[in-house]
């Protein structure tokens, strides 16, 4: 019995291409279920600090994927807490040294969100905008 050899390596070629489309598949929903469960450990009994930008990397720049990020550093009861997000839309304007709203969870400090939409130019914008969420609180998004 013949068998090409061309068909043997396009099976073969399939096969693999199936195999890492699935185990991409499974990698992107563990990543979306960590993050919804993240924002929603925040949502339970969220707690608010100051962050401050470290480093932005701008949209093409990480891992040649259409996202920014952000790594940030804020401060929970004298501790230092360092977190990295990636933003669904590229972000302009940002710089290292900025300051944000943090939203934290009261349980775990660790899981934290940089809330853009909430700058600090003054140490008092920090109380301005905790008055301002007793009446609207900040909707979190989930970061990617």
């Amino acid at each position: 019995m013949y068998y090409d050899s061309t068909y043997m390596g396009n099976a073969k070629t399939k096969k693999i291409m199936k195999i890492v489309f699935v185990l991409a598949l499974i990698a992107s929903i563990y990543f979306i279920m960590r993050n919804h469960d993240k924002i929603n450990s925040i949502l339970d009994d969220p707690e608010y600090t100051i962050g401050t930008v470290e480093c932005f990397m701008p949209e093409g720049r990480l891992n040649m994927a259409p996202s920014s990020s952000v790594r940030y550093r804020y401060t929970v009861d004298g501790v230092e807490f360092e977190s990295t997000r990636s933003l669904r839309l590229p972000r302009e304007g940002i710089e290292k040294g900025d300051r944000f709203i943090v939203a934290y969870s009261n349980k775990n400090a660790e899981n934290s969100v940089m809330l853009f939409d909430y700058p600090i130019k003054e140490d008092s914008d920090f109380e301005k905008w905790l008055e301002e969420f007793k009446i609207n609180p900040p909707r979190l998004r989930t970061p990617r």
